[in-house]
């Protein structure tokens, strides 16, 4: 019985999946503004890579600004991000006036100017069209939240690979759920909502918990906007 049980709920997934509709090439396109909020705490290792990927998008009628939230680092990360913004218009350091991801995801919101937020993490990286990706699956969609891709980088370490493996299974299932209109997860690492409708929300990042920021704002806005949550299905988004 239980095998049965988990074959329905597999082939439910992929026909889910299979529901998802990639994106189709668009023409006099109106400008849409984004404000990609970074968060980090003592990522000295991995934040030039990330940020240096962010400043090589390919955008077309994209304003975009970058805010990166230093969460209290104490490893140097804050100066060398300092020092890649230096010279950047559409970028600006900001520091989290309180201890904490969820805090500092806040503290980014409410400052962004974008009328669509992208979160993302300090260890990814982004393709140079995945901000193009995101913003075009947004202008397709009437989606209040966008959830993006994600996957772990190939190694030849058996038990990471195996890892990978897992984790692909994970966003693959996710994907499928969002096909069926019943999303049941997301990552903070590549995922895009509204600025308007995530205000609409009360406590979407559950604060009394320490972490599940994601998930937390995923399942606020399942609750408000249930129709209204899309998986993106374009290799170009994945992070």
């Amino acid at each position: 019985a239980i095998a049965i049980l988990y074959m329905v709920l597999i082939v439910a997934l992929i026909i889910g999946f299979s529901k998802l509709k990639p994106l189709h090439p668009i023409e006099n396109c109106q400008q849409v503004s984004v404000t990609i909020i970074l968060p980090f705490f003592n990522e000295k290792a991995n934040i030039e890579s990330c940020i240096r990927s962010i400043f090589g998008q390919q955008v077309n009628r994209i304003k975009w600004e970058l805010l990166a939230v230093n969460d209290q680092s104490t490893d140097g990360s804050e100066i060398l991000v300092k020092n890649l913004f230096a010279e950047r218009q559409n970028a600006e350091l900001l520091h989290n006036p309180h201890k904490g991801k969820k805090r500092a995801l806040l503290h980014g919101i409410q400052c962004a100017a974008g009328q669509l937020i992208i979160t993302i993490d300090a260890d990814a990286y982004y393709p140079p069209l995945w901000l193009q990706t995101m913003v075009d699956s947004y202008r397709q969609s009437n989606a209040k939240l966008l959830i993006g891709p994600i996957k772990i980088g190939w190694t030849n370490n058996l038990f990471q690979q195996f890892q990978q493996i897992d984790f692909m299974s994970l966003v693959g299932s996710g994907a499928g759920a969002a096909g069926l209109n019943r999303p049941i997860m997301c990552n903070g690492a590549n995922l895009a909502f509204e600025k308007e409708a995530f205000l609409q929300l009360a406590d979407p990042y559950k604060m009394e918990y320490l972490s599940g920021d994601d998930v937390f704002l995923l399942h606020a806005m399942k609750k408000m906007f249930p129709k209204n949550i899309r998986f993106i299905k374009d290799v170009k988004a994945i992070a």
